[in-house]
């Protein structure tokens, strides 16, 4: 599936490349708060590929230990 993200990121940077020129083209704090929200939706889709390219694993929200608790028998 590493195939797949690398596909993702040069889609990502394809549609970058496109969109860069006209970055600077905006009238309205209204366009540039949407040009903004949209480079920064590109940074979250960068960051997740690589993250699967380079197979980087966050681990576990709530950490489980491994030893299993005493438990102590009352005769």
């Amino acid at each position: 599936m590493k195939r797949y993200a690398f596909f993702r990121l040069l889609f990502a940077f394809y549609l970058l490349y496109f969109a860069l020129p006209d970055a600077e083209i905006y009238d309205s704090s209204l366009e540039g708060m949407f040009w903004g929200s949209w480079l920064l939706f590109f940074f979250f889709v960068v960051g997740a590929n690589l993250a699967r390219l380079l197979q980087i694993s966050f681990g576990t929200l709530m950490p489980q230990s491994d030893s299993k608790p005493d438990i102590q028998r009352q005769n």
